[in-house]
């Protein structure tokens, strides 16, 4: 039998999510590369290079989705987003 990749790595997702709770690095992703351009286009000033990390949390027996950019040591900025949107956009 077939040895199956991780969930996070199927292709049946448009972006490359974290499994489970450990952070999954996305900094060196062909996804990051393709924001940073759609920002270099459209003028957007940004680090590089720019940390990109996938991460769950769990919150009243629910697990949450995030992702972390940029500087640890930086303020917090926290965006929310609608049901039909999306945290990698």
């Amino acid at each position: 039998m077939a040895e199956t990749e991780p969930s996070h790595l199927t292709e049946s997702h448009l972006n490359r999510v974290a499994d489970g709770l450990e952070p999954l690095d996305l900094t060196e992703s062909d996804e990051l590369a393709s924001l940073l351009t759609s920002a270099r286009d459209l003028g957007i000033a940004h680090q590089v290079p720019t940390r990109y990390f996938s991460r769950n949390t769990v919150v009243r027996h629910e697990r949450l989705h995030f992702l972390e950019w940029g500087d640890p040591s930086a303020p917090p900025v926290v965006l929310l987003h609608g049901v039909n949107q999306s945290s990698h956009a």
